[in-house]
């Protein structure tokens, strides 16, 4: 249960913040942020229902994509 709302909420907050700046975030990160909040949810989903092969996809996706949005935010702010 815990990694069901750990993750739920971290993932939603992330939407929070994509939504109040995308207007003024780059476009690549404002790509990245669906898939990034989809496999967010997935994983979520994957932590509930404990289906460990889910939650090993799920983070496959989520991780990378959202260390590079990362990167992209945090140059991006570097230069602001």
């Amino acid at each position: 249960m815990t990694g069901y709302a750990a993750n739920g909420l971290y993932t939603l907050a992330f939407v929070l913040l994509v939504l109040a700046g995308w207007r003024t975030m780059p476009r690549l990160a404002n790509a990245l942020a669906p898939a990034i909040a989809v496999s967010g949810f997935a994983l979520a989903v994957a932590a509930l229902m404990q289906h460990a092969l889910a939650e090993i996809v799920s983070s496959a996706i989520l991780f990378p994509l959202f260390t590079l949005w990362t990167i992209l935010i945090a140059r991006w702010l570097r230069n602001a």
